[in-house]
């Protein structure tokens, strides 16, 4: 195109135009013009028209709509929460109350008490017990834990129970009775009259089992002591100071009677050698165990009165006096037969014991020349040193003297005092258990005696020293230690024993529901939920009562009895049913009601409908449409052809 430019912009859009329709050209932004226009004039007016911006509210409402039709159309939705969907499936609880003012509390369903209780009583911790009468030998029954008193003064044999320092029994025989002894090989306690019988009784039963009479055939003239038990041989051994004999009796019969002259007073075990040692006016005759013979004489001055040995190293002690009443011990050693040590102890010696728990000989002392009008003492000596280390004081004539192996205590007889001491000082060990139910029986095995009771604690008094302890089974339970060992050194111990237990397996079965159905079982009150057909329980033996909780629409059978589980697992057999006029079990989604299902479904719906919109907003927001021109300034922004 030539000539002159336009003199206006009108004049160039007139010419452009038809410029553009004469030669039938079009481009691109004039075929978007001719679309927009011819759009805009087919619209109608005032017409709802889905855009970009109209969108996310549209959308909003449309989700605000549905929760609310979704929670209208559920009935249940705010109504209470039924039994069988309170509580998730296999969940237990415990269905307790709680208890105030009575020192017991709850805690996680274990029962707990703030206190333990100590049911020990009857025990004494005095340092003397009474004896009526006139105690004098002393011999110790390890089986039973019993003290066998001789009652010279009562012409009677009393017992008693070292785990509680009470006397149980006392046995009446004849006159003079003095020192017993005890037969661990058939549990039999030896004591002579000092006229013509050796009795034999029943250290269990505390019956008389027989009577040896005449040991030695001195026609009535006799003054038979029993004096020692040779465990090598099975023989108890016994003095006559009438016939200067020493008898040996086994199986309530003689079978030996050995000549030793010159007053016999004592006879002691050594199982160094498995001789026997006579004391008399001499000294010490030493008779073989395996024949009866007499083999050796040992010789110190003055009488011989009682011996002991000392099992640590086989030393005999031997309780002499001379004619100014003045004792001493002498020591002879097993070996050779010498006298190794002279030990000068007091006035008046009386019986002696030997303690392998600390290696100490134990010997009683009048402390005076009448054995009358003065407390008497125990002079302590040292096996090992043959040097006496302390001296006890006691009431009145000692002379037996006892160690009791079970609780470590050395016993003493005071002949003119009526009583026994109790050299030394005695603690408490209590033995206290939990898991038991009340009432129900265990023991305690404590140096090999056995503790019974049937309340929580178990005690028994002792002096310093160890102290093993095993606890026996009790059927049904188990322990969490069944054995151990402690050690007494000045104060008292308590040891807990804790039982568990033993549980069996208590199921129920279900048939008859639909699966996926939410039933229950409340078992001695313990409740137990499932939506599978087995709910199990693990139960100690005994008699529960049980309840089972149907869901809608069903019934059990049974619906309640009781099991008794006896040592086995059990297994019951419920059966469910529709419930007349129920009509058919009502369908569900997903285990669940309709009513709720549905509502559970539109809640959902609903919220992902709502995220969708806000994301859908979100993004319209992001991206703006280009602005509206109109129709002229369209026309203004075309290229204009210079030709």
């Amino acid at each position: 195109m030539g000539g002159n430019p336009p003199s206006s912009k009108s004049d160039l859009r007139s010419e452009v135009t038809s410029t553009w329709v004469s030669s039938g050209r079009r481009d691109a932004d004039a075929q978007k013009f001719s679309r927009r226009a011819r759009w805009d004039v087919a619209r109608p007016p005032r017409q709802l028209v889905l855009t970009r911006a109209t969108r996310p509210a549209l959308a909003i409402l449309f989700a605000a709509l549905f929760l609310a039709t979704a929670s209208v159309g559920s009935p249940s939705v705010g109504a209470p929460i039924g039994e069988s969907s309170r509580f998730d499936s296999g969940v237990a609880f415990r269905v307790t109350g709680s208890r105030e003012g009575d020192g017991t509390r709850f805690t996680s369903g274990l029962l707990e008490s703030s206190a333990a209780k100590d049911v020990a009583s009857g025990l004494a911790t005095d340092s003397t017990i009474p004896i009526p009468g006139g105690p004098f030998g002393l011999a110790y029954d390890p089986v039973n834990a019993r003290l066998f008193i001789g009652d010279f003064g009562n012409s009677s044999l009393s017992v008693l129970d070292t785990i509680s320092n009470q006397l149980v029994g006392s046995i009446p025989l004849t006159y003079g009775i003095n020192d017993p002894v005890y037969d661990a090989s058939n549990g039999l306690v030896y004591v002579a009259d000092t006229t013509e019988n050796v009795y034999e009784i029943n250290a269990t039963n505390l019956s008389i089992a027989g009577i040896v009479v005449n040991p030695r055939g001195c026609g009535g003239g006799c003054a038979p002591d029993v004096q020692a038990y040779d465990p090598a041989n099975r023989s108890v051994y016994v003095v006559d100071i009438d016939t200067d004999f020493v008898s040996a009796i086994q199986n309530s019969h003689v079978i030996a009677a050995i000549p030793i002259g010159n007053y016999p007073l004592g006879v002691g075990y050594d199982a160094w050698n498995n001789d026997l040692y006579v004391a008399n006016y001499t000294g010490a005759v030493v008779v073989d165990g395996v024949t009866n013979h007499v083999t050796d004489l040992v010789r110190f001055t003055g009488p011989a009165d009682y011996l002991t040995e000392d099992t640590f190293n086989g030393d005999m002690f031997v309780d002499d006096e001379n004619t100014t009443g003045q004792a001493n011990v002498t020591v002879i050693d097993p070996t050779s037969n010498a006298v190794v040590a002279t030990i000068p102890v007091g006035l008046r010696g009386g019986e002696e014991a030997f303690d392998p728990l600390t290696g100490d000989v134990y010997v009683a002392l009048d402390n005076a020349s009448d054995g009358y009008g003065h407390n008497g003492s125990v002079a302590v000596i040292n096996g090992t040193s043959d040097r006496e280390t302390s001296v006890l004081p006691v009431q009145q004539q000692p002379e037996g003297v006892a160690y009791d192996s079970f609780n470590h205590e050395v016993y003493v007889a005071n002949l003119a005092s009526g009583s026994l001491s109790l050299l030394l000082p005695l603690h408490r060990i209590s033995f206290v258990e939990s898991g038991l139910n009340p009432g129900t029986s265990w023991s305690v095995i404590v140096n090999n005696i056995s503790l019974r009771s049937a309340d929580a604690t178990v005690s028994l008094n002792g002096a310093n020293g160890p102290y093993q302890y095993s606890i026996p089974p009790v059927q049904n339970y188990t322990v969490s230690t069944n054995e151990g060992g402690v050690s007494l050194a000045g104060g008292n111990l308590t040891i807990g024993v804790r039982f568990a237990p033993v549980t069996f397996a208590a199921s129920f079965q279900e048939r008859g529901l639909p699966t996926n159905s939410n039933w229950s079982v409340t078992l001695d009150g313990l409740i137990r939920f499932n939506q599978d057909s087995n709910i199990s329980f693990q139960t100690a033996n005994g008699t529960f009562n049980f309840t089972v909780n149907s869901p809608e629409g069903f019934q059990a059978s049974p619906t309640n009895g009781s099991i008794r589980v006896a040592g086995s697992n059990l297994s019951v057999m419920i059966s469910f049913s529709a419930t007349p006029g129920s009509g058919p079990p009502p369908s569900r989604l997903f285990g669940i009601p309709p009513p709720e299902a549905y509502a559970l479904v539109g809640t959902v719906g609903g919220l992902l409908i709502l995220i969708a919109a806000i994301v859908v907003w979100v993004r319209t927001r992001r991206v703006r449409p280009p602005p509206r021109t109109s129709r002229n300034e369209e026309i203004q922004s075309l290229p204009v052809d210079s030709r």
